[in-house]
């Protein structure tokens, strides 16, 4: 009976390994050659005619040069060999004709004639090995069950397959081939743990010969024994032998996965001792001192760059995404010479799906190590300056970022500073208003800020903008700011809300409120602003809001003076040559909705439209909903939760999208009816922009929106007072909103629906006393007056104690990271010229 075709996979520093298993092989089976995929000698170093076995290359198997350097970056060396074993075991069933195929890792001696694993190929495709066939003792030894789960049922040092396993080959090979690290902490060790699974979908056999595969996990039930002549385990010919993380130069040591603990003892077994001995050996004998001695390839770049596990980290997320079906980028090949370039600034750059201008590596530092994570909490927001500071200086030294990619990443812009200008001091301040805010963002409250800045400027009252860019959510492209930066206003206008103001604090400094007088622009959307959000009342000398409704929550509970300053409504440009199907609009009656998923699911209330839209209309009747959302990709589950609730509906879409202003404002041109079924609203922007386009709207009546809205300009759905109950962060479970009557909104829906001629009425009367009550030449005459009454409180003698409670907070709230943002400072200072 032909023995099995008998592999292996190394890299240059196990060829005495190899060499070893080759002889071992050769002296049962005479004429049998070993066959062996060397990992890491791309140049073809090694020449088989003077080893006992036959060399494969990854060129021999199924892969381009590209993919086989996209598995060396991801993995090290242990990582690769197993993500590369089910290919080549594929590769070799696919040549060997009728014979079954048996893989042993190198560290292996075979003992005895393999012949009894022909015949279990015939019988079953895949042959393996548990690590344990018998219960283990639970003595505290090592290695433990707890270790066992942790690295699979099965030892795949060990595997035989046959015909038929073709379809198990791929299976696992598509699942190693990103997937096969040693990760301890997330209970991963390389290919063993996938193959747990296999029983359950493949016809796996179990190979349960004490002979097979002995090694340190399983040697106490197997006791090995010399009979003068052969060696036995458990009494039963010793066909091979695992020596797993055996050292010839601690030959006292087993293996030095057994730890301080071991469960089995050389100096106990005398057998054992010999078989190790004899073993150690003849691997010295194979030339073990100068094989050890070989660099493994695929540590360095073609330049002598070292690959650092954070460089393999960041490649491997890319391409395990890339195989899930996500759009991330392909990163170019690192080890072709010509493209290596390119790699480094792909390191350098950030992930467009990411939304964030950190670079990918450095993304991948602060994932992986929890020291740099506790430093810097929230390196998108709060702590972005200090944790750009740190890594182009001891950051980058202590991971070992190559020189290229800090060069790239803070020399070519690709990781830009916040634009933080020099305050001018309180002498060198003139009258004005600094409008600062998200002015570059995809928010309402970014939107809002913009429009008041327009309405300052066509009033000719001298400002300026800031933009804060310390937000997750999506950026817009704007042209030129208008108006311009400035620094040397006396009044500010800051467009943050109270629960995100410490935000602001940190990134402008106490000069930025250095003899100023300072407006926060706040919006909360229960009865009452609670009290933590109270507290910042103190970092503002008046604080102004869009509606009647936000002024009595906020006035409940502070002191401030607190002013309805309502938002600017116009008419929004439109694109008219943009098409319903273009932006995903189907033909005919539309109702629409547009939301934000970070602004609180529970509070827009999406899902309650959606289950008014389903008692108003049976499937196929004639409208439909689009709900537009953006940021669902942000919150998984609630985008999930959504679709479940529309199920098979084919008159209810769900886009999750962020469209241009100008194609939001089309989109809204576009649809024949706007319906808000939401809880509360500071003001409602949206539902404003709809009437102001002449569209009839469907809303909750209840909240901001009841600033510009009656019955006779709109169509109001009653709501009960309710408690907001769980999960509605940030807003407490035991403040009050409204709950919209979806019953009466289903009426609402049909009824604009069927009598067209008067929702066309109502929706005239709201587009004139929107604009009439909250448009543009309004919003001057306010703000005008609103300029005059600051400047002679000013004028007055009026003093701010903003800037010394800014001082005093930030002091406070931000003492225990000084030490490591002035160790980041001291590095960036020391930093070579352009690269601060």
């Amino acid at each position: 009976m032909a023995p099995p075709v008998t592999c292996t996979i190394i890299a240059s520093n196990y060829l005495a390994h190899a060499r070893v298993l080759a002889d071992s092989l050769t002296r049962h089976h005479p004429g049998e050659r070993l066959q062996v995929l060397i990992v890491d000698d791309p140049d073809g170093h090694i020449d088989q005619r003077g080893e006992p076995f036959d060399v494969l290359r990854p060129a021999d198997l199924p892969l381009s040069a590209r993919e086989y350097h996209e598995l060396a970056a991801c993995y090290e060396v242990l990582e690769l060999a197993t993500a590369i074993k089910p290919t080549l075991l594929s590769t070799l069933l696919l040549r060997s004709g009728s014979r079954p195929v048996l893989y042993l890792d190198p560290d292996i001696l075979i003992l005895s004639k393999l012949d009894e694993l022909t015949q279990e190929c015939a019988d079953h495709p895949i042959v393996l090995t548990p690590h344990a066939a018998k219960p283990m003792a639970r003595d505290g030894q090592r290695p433990t069950e707890s270790e066992i789960l942790a690295s699979g049922a099965w030892n795949l040092g060990f595997i035989a397959v046959g015909e038929g396993a073709e379809p198990f080959l791929e299976w696992w090979a598509d699942r190693v081939r990103f997937e096969s690290v040693v990760d301890p902490a997330g209970m991963r060790f390389t290919d063993q743990r996938w193959m747990d699974l296999a029983p359950g979908v493949f016809d796996v056999h179990p190979l349960r010969n004490p002979g097979y595969n002995v090694a340190y996990w399983n040697a106490d039930q197997r006791p090995v024994e010399w009979t003068g002549e052969r060696y036995l385990a458990d009494g039963q010919p010793l066909v091979f032998f695992h020596f797993s993380g055996f050292d010839p130069d601690r030959p006292y040591v087993l293996s030095k996965h057994q730890g301080a603990a071991p469960r089995v003892r050389l100096t106990e077994h005398p057998a054992l001792r010999r078989l190790t001995d004899h073993y150690a050996t003849l691997l010295q004998a194979a030339g073990l001192a100068d094989c050890e001695a070989n660099a493994y390839a695929w540590d360095r770049l073609p330049d002598g760059t070292a690959m650092t596990p954070d460089i393999r980290a960041s490649v491997r997320r890319a391409m395990v995404h890339r195989q899930a079906g996500g759009a991330h980028q392909r990163p170019p090949d690192p080890f072709d010479q010509a493209t290596l370039p390119a790699f480094m600034r792909w390191l350098a750059s950030s992930e467009p799906q990411d939304q964030t201008p950190i670079p990918r590596l450095f993304q991948e530092i602060y994932r992986r190590h929890p020291t740099v994570r506790a430093a810097f909490p929230h390196p998108e927001l709060l702590d972005f300056e200090r944790f750009r500071a740190w890594a182009n200086g001891v950051g980058s030294q202590e991971h070992k970022v190559p020189r290229a990619v800090v060069d790239l990443a803070f020399g070519a812009g690709c990781w830009p500073r916040q634009a933080t200008p020099d305050w001018a001091p309180r002498g060198r301040l003139h009258p004005g208003f600094l409008v600062a805010g998200y002015l570059d963002s995809a928010v309402g409250v970014g939107e809002a800020a913009r429009r008041a800045l327009h309405a300052m400027e066509s009033a000719g009252l001298p400002c300026g903008s800031f933009s804060f860019g310390l937000t997750l959510s999506p950026r817009i492209e704007r042209e030129a700011p208008s108006p311009p930066p400035r620094s040397d206003l006396n009044t500010s206008v800051v467009w943050v809300n109270a629960d995100e103001l410490p935000n602001f604090l940190r990134a402008v400094g106490p000069t930025f409120f250095d003899g100023r007088y300072t407006i926060g622009h706040w919006v909360w959307e229960t009865e009452s602003l609670p009290e933590s959000m109270a507290d910042m009342d103190q970092f503002v000398d008046e604080i102004w809001t869009p509606s009647e409704y936000c002024r009595r929550a906020i006035q409940r509970t502070i002191d401030k003076p607190v002013l309805t300053v309502p938002h600017v409504i116009t008419a929004p440009a439109v694109n008219p040559a943009r098409r319903r199907q273009e932006l995903g609009l189907p033909e005919g009656f539309v109702f629409l909705f547009v939301f934000d998923f970070l602004s609180t699911p529970a509070r827009k209330n999406p899902a309650g439209l959606i289950e008014a839209f389903c008692r108003a209309f049976a499937p196929g009747e004639g409208p439909a909903l689009v709900l537009k959302g953006i940021n669902g990709s942000r919150l998984p589950l609630e985008l999930e939760r959504l679709r479940y609730q529309i199920g098979d509906r084919p008159d209810i879409r769900l886009l999750d999208s962020c469209l241009s202003p100008s194609d939001n404002a089309t989109m809204l041109a576009l649809a024949d009816c706007y319906v808000s079924l939401h809880r509360a609203e500071g003001f409602g922007l949206t539902m404003a922009e709809a009437m102001a386009l002449g569209i009839p709207v469907i809303a909750t009546g209840y909240s901001g929106n009841l600033d510009f809205m009656h019955d006779g300009c709109a169509y109001l759905v009653p709501a009960r007072e309710a408690s907001v109950g769980p999960g509605a962060t940030p807003y407490p479970e035991d403040h009050v909103w409204g709950e919209p009557d979806l019953d009466v909104a289903a009426e609402l829906m049909r009824r604009v629906y069927e009598s067209p001629e008067e929702a066309r009425a109502v929706a005239a009367v709201g587009q004139r006393e929107v604009l009439s009550r909250h448009g543009h030449a309004q919003a001057v005459r306010f703000l005008t007056a609103q300029f005059s009454r600051i400047q002679d409180r000013i004028e007055g003698g009026f003093e701010s104690q903003v800037r010394e409670r800014v001082g005093t907070f930030l002091a406070q709230n931000f003492a225990g990271r000084r030490r490591t943002a002035a160790l980041a400072r001291t590095m960036t200072a020391k930093a070579p010229a352009g690269q601060a």
